[in-house]
Parts: C-alpha cells; sequence; structure tokens
C-alpha cells in the first residue's frame, strides 16, 4: 500500500489552467489542460468561448487539438469543453521493422462529460481550482490534487497560519475524490 502525502510550500499562483482527465473502458487513461478563457457572462444563459491553449495526451503520448476547441458555460457556470484531438506523433507499429509508416491512433473526441476514442466512451472528470500539482504513479496511472484557497482570510501580518480551503480534490484516472476536511499551513 501507498501512502500519498502532498505537502506545498508555496501557494504564490493563484492562477492556474483548469484540467481534465479520464480512463476509458480498455484501461488507456487521458488527461487535458487548458485556461479559462476570459469573458464569462452569468447573464448568458448559454455560452461558448474559443479556447486557445487546450493540450490533451492519452496514455503519455501528446494529441493534436484541432481548431474550434471551446469551453461551454451555462449562466455562468462551466458545463465542459467540445474538441477534437488527433495522435500529434503516432508511434510505430508494435514489432514493425525499421523505417515502417506510422500507425495512427483513434482521434479523441471531448464533448462536455463525456469522451470518446475509437469504440471507447468515458465519462470526463473537470478540476479547476486555485493550487494544482500533478503526479504520476509506477503503473502510469496520472493523477493530481487541487485546493481552492480563501485568500479573503489570508492574513499577511501573520508568519503562520492554517486555514480550511473551500475546496479539496483528489483525481486519480480520471475519477475526483473532494474531501471534505482538508487544510492547508502557508509560512512566510
Amino acid at each position: 500500500m501507498t501512502k500519498f502525502r502532498p505537502h506545498l510550500t508555496q501557494l504564490e499562483a493563484r492562477e492556474v489552467p483548469a484540467s481534465f482527465s479520464f480512463q476509458l473502458p480498455d484501461g488507456s487513461i487521458g488527461s487535458g489542460q487548458f485556461s479559462t478563457p476570459y469573458g464569462v457572462d452569468p447573464a448568458q444563459v448559454s455560452q461558448t468561448l474559443t479556447l486557445t491553449d487546450l493540450t490533451v495526451t492519452k496514455d503519455g503520448q501528446d494529441y493534436f487539438v484541432q481548431p474550434g476547441a471551446t469551453a461551454n458555460y451555462a449562466s455562468g457556470v462551466f458545463v465542459g469543453v467540445t474538441a477534437q484531438a488527433t495522435p500529434a506523433t503516432p508511434p510505430p507499429p508494435p514489432g514493425s521493422p525499421p523505417g515502417s509508416p506510422p500507425q495512427l491512433g483513434d482521434p479523441i473526441n471531448v464533448s462536455n462529460g463525456t469522451v470518446t476514442v475509437g469504440s471507447y466512451s468515458a465519462p470526463i472528470a473537470y478540476d479547476a481550482a486555485d493550487t494544482r500539482e500533478a503526479f504520476q504513479f509506477a503503473d502510469g496511472a496520472a493523477g493530481a490534487f487541487s485546493l481552492t484557497i480563501p485568500w479573503g482570510l489570508v492574513d499577511e501580518t501573520q508568519a503562520s497560519q492554517t486555514l480550511s480551503p473551500t475546496t479539496f480534490n483528489l483525481n486519480i484516472a480520471g475519477q475526483n475524490f473532494a474531501l471534505g476536511s482538508a487544510s492547508y499551513t502557508g509560512l512566510h
């Protein structure tokens, strides 16, 4: 059994990308990362904003995101991402001699809460928070933990202060585990 004990030494960055992850029924694991676009308007019932920096990977392979990727909102609340991505560098066919043509993988289709790759579909777990740290297990499963810091409660005059984050999320292989009793300590 492996114990995971995250330790943060600085909590200075307040702008970090949003992310998502998924695990397909065949065991393949994928993820994506993007910056939350500017211009979200809570007064609009439905809003679609262009993503210019979306990155997508599956099983450690980078994918090329096709033009037209969007972040979708309903009354200012994030609904999900719509995008299509194709392998950026196709791997050689298994057991093929040197110089063989590359083997293209299936495209990744992201449609808000679902991802489809070939004949497999799976739910997507999204995560957007103030602070995010990623990690990878020895078996290749990717994970991250994130938290939203209550910046309004931070007292800059104190050398040390412990506050409860407004959210804390552990994401492993496409599954979110929100923890209700997390806390962090910041030192100056």
